[in-house]
């Protein structure tokens, strides 16, 4: 049986809705493993820190 130390991850979602008239857009942010931690995922080394984002446009 492998052991491995149990790190602590930490993800962020931030999300915010601006109305426009009869339409809403909507930013987003997504942090995953912000302190960049080194985890393990069923076994295999996880990815470090990454990040994405996005804007959408609601009708």
């Amino acid at each position: 049986m492998y052991r491995f130390n149990g790190p602590t991850k930490a993800d962020i979602v931030v999300h915010y809705d601006h109305p426009l008239a009869d339409r809403k857009m909507e930013f987003y942010v997504k942090v995953e493993n912000v302190f960049n931690q080194q985890a393990y995922e069923n076994g295999f080394i996880g990815p470090k820190a990454w990040a994405i984002g996005g804007l959408r446009l609601k009708y």
